[in-house]
């Protein structure tokens, strides 16, 4: 199911819905991946973003070259959900058990 987060109340306001934050907290999973582990490639096809609760995200190029270190409070992943069918444009590696 599509949740739109823009959606407007019944006063006209944009925001997002108790309903739909509701539908979106449900969907979250807290997932624990080792240092080293890809979380995925540049090419994939995206199907989920993440939340950096501790540790430590390296984004890097198709090619291995480092562009930034995400920490606690970053997320990333966001880009590929745009579209439907949309592919990691970087590699997402943890630089520390996250």
């Amino acid at each position: 199911e599509m949740i739109d987060p823009f959606n407007q109340d019944a006063a006209g306001s944009l925001g997002l819905s108790l309903s739909s934050f509701s539908k979106i907290a449900a969907g979250l999973k807290h997932k624990h991946y080792p240092r080293g582990h890809i979380v995925f490639r540049a090419g994939d096809v995206g199907d989920a973003m993440y939340f950096i609760n501790s540790g430590k995200v390296e984004i890097q190029t198709k090619k291995g070259q480092l562009i930034h270190i995400l920490r606690h409070g970053d997320f990333f992943g966001e880009g590929s959900l745009l579209e439907a069918g949309d592919r990691r444009f970087s590699t997402a590696k943890c630089a520390t058990p996250v």
